[in-house]
């Protein structure tokens, strides 16, 4: 997950999901060199695909420390938060779920 989709969750839930990763099982597994095709190249110059996505983080930003999920749109803003890097700011589109296609 791409760290300016998830930098937005509260406090809690990223030690939540730190414990948790760190709790599972070292994976013998390599995956493939990261390669930027032509492509990716072309589209990072108008900004289609972020280099670098811990440059769209406010580093200077402050997260809460827990959110009350409800019933209501700002709870499901929340929870959709990461769901917008592959379907867009309305939910709709459908974009390349990997940079390896790039």
């Amino acid at each position: 997950m791409p760290s300016h989709e998830i930098c937005y969750i509260s406090n809690q839930e990223i030690a939540a999901l730190i414990s948790y990763m760190k709790k599972q099982p070292p994976v013998d597994k390599s995956g493939p060199a990261k390669e930027i095709k032509p492509s990716g190249r072309v589209m990072t110059f108008p900004g289609q695909f972020p280099l670098l996505p811990a440059e769209e983080i406010n580093h200077t930003a402050t997260y809460p420390e827990t959110v009350n999920i409800m019933t209501n749109i700002p709870s499901g803003e929340y929870l959709a938060t990461s769901c917008k890097g592959c379907h867009g700011p309305q939910l709709r589109e459908a974009r390349p779920t990997t940079r390896q296609s790039l």
